[in-house]
Formats: C-alpha cells, structure tokens, sequence
C-alpha cells in the first residue's frame, strides 16, 4: 500500500506555507542522514493552519527585528554537536511551572495564560484560548469558527490520502489539534502512525477541554484514539510547552491495545547560540523520529532494496554537491 507522512504544525505564526513545507522536509531529510539512509523522495503532505490567526506570514526577507513579520528563527542547519549526556532531565523546568499549570485546571473558564510570566507559555494559552473559544474575529464584528475551521483543515487532508497508509507527525498545539480529530472528527480514518512532538496534551488544563468535548466526568482518564495503530510521543525535557513529557500514563490504551510510547530526545535546534528546545525543525531530525519514519516508509523491502536506495541516494548526493562546487 502507499504510504504519505502528513505534518501539522503547532502555535506562533509562521513563513509562508511553501517555505514552512520545504523546510520541514529539509529537517526530515536531515534526519535520515543522520541515521545513515539518505532519502531524496520523501512523500510529505503539510497542513498549514497559521493564517488563520496572522494576517501575514513571517518573511525571512525582513531583517528589521522591530518589524511583526521578521522571522526570528528560520530554520537552520544541525551544528552537529552530541546531545548532552548525565544533564538533568527537565526539573527544574517542571517545578517552575508545576503550580500555575495545576492551577489552570481549575480555571476552566477564565484566561488561563494571565497566570504565567512565561513568554512562551502565555503565547501558547492565548492561542488555546481562541480555539477553545471556537471564535475568531477576523474583522470588527464579523467572527468564525476558528476551531472547526483548524479542524476541517486536517480531516481534509487526511481524507484526501484516506487510501494510503499514513503517518502523522503533530507539533505543539498541532498535537492537540490531531487528537481531537482522530478522536472526534475522522475516526474511521486509519493512522498507522501518530508521532507528538513537543506537545502539551498532558497539561491538566488541556485534558480537561478534551474531557468537557467527549462529555466525560471530570478526571476521567483519556483514551488513545480507536484509528491509531501506534503512537510515539517525543519531548526534549527542556521544551516548556511539552510541560508532561509523559503521557503513557494520562491516556489509557485503545481497544487494540495501543499505548502512548514516551521517549526523551534532544532538540537540537539554536539560533545565534541560544537553543529552543521546543522548535519544530530540531524534532524532525531527531534519530529518534527519523528511525520511526524510516521504518513506517521501508516497511516490507528487502534489505538489499534498502542498501541500493541509500547507495543511490548517496550518489546523487554526491554529484549534486559537485555541481555547486563546480
């Protein structure tokens, strides 16, 4: 059967939707490098949602940082430096947002984002906050369904390759976005596979918006989607919007047995010296992400099949890299 990966991104606005597609399949391929299996096809699909709370994208063009659209941290290439190793993992990031985060559970109808000094996070609640609101004003008095709006966005993507077998990778509030789809909107849908990376799916507030939506009693433990057939969830312990990076043990199995797979990886991504940790472009060349998505689209070839596309692919690297030097 064929077989696409499909990508959604999470908060913030972003570049242009071409540019945001070629530079995630930039990071994949840089991914597969990593992991030794050059790939040159790469069969992607993006679902690109950010113009629906940005006017305009991010222009890399722009070089006045004063300026709304400058963008701040394009994608860049891995330095190549090692992950670090005995580091703690995250504490002391749990324990500054330990209290207001719990405390947000309990505000389930007021700005949960006015709580947090936290750029990041209060940018991540302001976002929420109109999707849960499920209203959008895109013009004085004139409002849309913002929520169904972002949801529909997926669900048609995901029909459109209903055929093939398909392999979703979520990011941030991209995450919360595919769950409630897969959940609510296209579950007779199979996905293969459901790859989260940075998400906040485990923050009380957020499983509590789930639960209110699937009208379940208050502390009712969530469920993996029925379609799923695996699900990997991938944080770097020092990404503040994948605030619980485990979420094995918030949402039980499905009826197929289905877990969620918590695995700590690195983000690699930096920009001027200073790394974030919950940047889209350094997930997607995690070995870890990259192994799954080798596997999801190498699944029934021969190893032989597999050694003789990496050497071909390896080769056109090669000339392609002697065309520009010449």
């Amino acid at each position: 059967m064929e077989r696409i990966i499909i990508g959604i991104h999470g908060l913030g606005n972003k570049p242009a939707p071409g540019l945001l597609h070629a530079w995630w399949r930039r990071s994949l391929h840089e991914g597969f490098r990593a992991i030794g299996h050059p790939r040159r096809n790469l069969p992607l699909a993006t679902v690109y949602w950010a113009d629906l709370l940005h006017r305009a994208p991010e222009n890399p063009a722009i070089t006045d940082p004063r300026d709304p659209l400058f963008l701040k941290e394009p994608y860049r290439p891995s330095s190549g430096k090692p992950s670090p190793h005995g580091a703690p993992v995250g504490r002391r990031i749990i324990d500054l947002f330990e209290k207001p985060l719990k405390r947000m559970e309990l505000d389930e109808n007021g700005t949960v984002w006015k709580h947090l000094n936290d750029l990041v996070l209060r940018n991540f609640f302001q976002e929420l906050e109109a999707y849960y609101a499920n209203s959008l004003e895109i013009a004085p008095g004139a409002a849309v369904p913002y929520r169904d709006i972002v949801r529909r966005r997926l669900s048609t993507m995901l029909q459109a390759h209903r055929e093939k077998e398909i392999l979703l990778i979520a990011h941030s509030m991209g995450s919360i976005i595919a769950y409630d789809v897969l959940a609510l909107c296209a579950p007779e849908i199979r996905i293969h596979t459901l790859i989260t990376i940075g998400s906040p799916l485990g923050i009380p507030f957020v499983m509590q918006k789930i639960r209110q939506e699937q009208n379940l009693p208050r502390g009712a433990r969530l469920a993996v989607p029925e379609n799923v057939g695996c699900w990997i969830n991938l944080a770097d312990p020092a990404d503040k919007v994948a605030f619980d990076c485990h979420l094995g043990d918030d949402f039980a199995a499905n009826s197929r047995a289905v877990f969620a797979s918590d695995a700590a990886v690195f983000n690699d991504y930096a920009i001027d010296g200073e790394r974030n940790a919950h940047k889209s472009y350094g997930y997607l060349r995690t070995p870890e992400l990259a192994l799954t998505c080798f596997e999801f689209l190498t699944q029934g070839q021969s190893a032989g099949a597999i050694r003789r596309s990496d050497l071909l692919n390896r080769l056109r690297d090669g000339a392609l890299r002697l065309l520009r030097l010449g």
